[in-house]
């Protein structure tokens, strides 16, 4: 089996003011975007690579963009997709929102290095 680290971002700005504000040229400032950076751990029975897709009970990575291999943690590390705040359908997908329901999927938001953006209140 091959231990793996899934690696998340959501921002809490949509995509566009991400680009503009992290882009050549740009700044972050404190009203600027953040992002909440979230972890899944799994075992596959296969090495990762890009573009599959893992999926477990009522939840699905996406496809991988980034694969590596971690020689200290001895665990592949692979990024999916970030996550913006869109309208779909007409409905709102808040920040708050793409939080909360990953969470509720599993992922995990380390205590530490979880990125500066705001954690959800109990």
């Amino acid at each position: 089996m091959f231990e793996v680290c899934l690696v998340k971002c959501i921002w809490t700005h949509p995509e566009k003011i991400v680009q503009e504000a992290f882009g050549y040229g740009g700044s972050s400032n404190s009203d600027g975007p953040k992002v909440a950076i979230l972890k899944r751990f799994i075992s596959l029975p296969f090495a990762p690579f890009i573009g599959v897709e893992v999926s477990g009970d009522g939840w699905n990575s996406g496809p991988l963009q980034r694969v590596t291999w971690g020689t200290t943690d001895e665990q592949f590390l692979c990024t999916v997709a970030d996550e913006y705040p869109r309208t779909v359908n007409g409905s709102e997908l808040t920040y708050e929102f793409l939080l909360e329901n990953n969470l509720y999927e599993g992922w995990l938001r380390p205590d530490t290095g979880g990125g500066d953006a705001p954690r959800l209140k109990p």
